[in-house]
């Protein structure tokens, strides 16, 4: 299952369990642990592009918007720094909400 939380900010905040698909693109990753959740990847235009659907072992976070993770040419609309800042209204994450999704992907991803 995918959990969407807040939203209108830079980056995705998809976090999802085990058994869930999920993509990977190897045009737009920048490491190889770098994914999107199938949202983001069907709104950005991967066309042409080294890319693999797969069944999440661990659970994961999508990466889309996460400049360290991800080239900004691969990111949705939403989460493209100019669809976020043409977003009118959006709510961004706090820094904190940030840290907290950050670390629950970590506590998922070493399981």
């Amino acid at each position: 299952s995918v959990q969407h939380r807040g939203g209108g900010g830079r980056q995705c905040t998809a976090i999802w369990t085990a058994g869930t698909f999920a993509y990977r693109c190897k045009t737009c990753q920048i490491n190889d642990s770098s994914a999107l959740c199938v949202e983001c990847f069907r709104r950005g235009n991967h066309e042409g592009h080294d890319y693999v659907l797969y069944l999440s072992e661990a659970g994961g976070c999508c990466d889309c918007g996460d400049p360290v993770s991800w080239k900004a040419c691969g990111c949705c609309p939403l989460h493209s720094a100019q669809g976020a800042a043409g977003a009118a209204g959006a709510d961004a994450l706090q820094e904190d909400q940030v840290a907290l999704v950050r670390g629950a992907a970590a506590v998922v991803l070493r399981r």
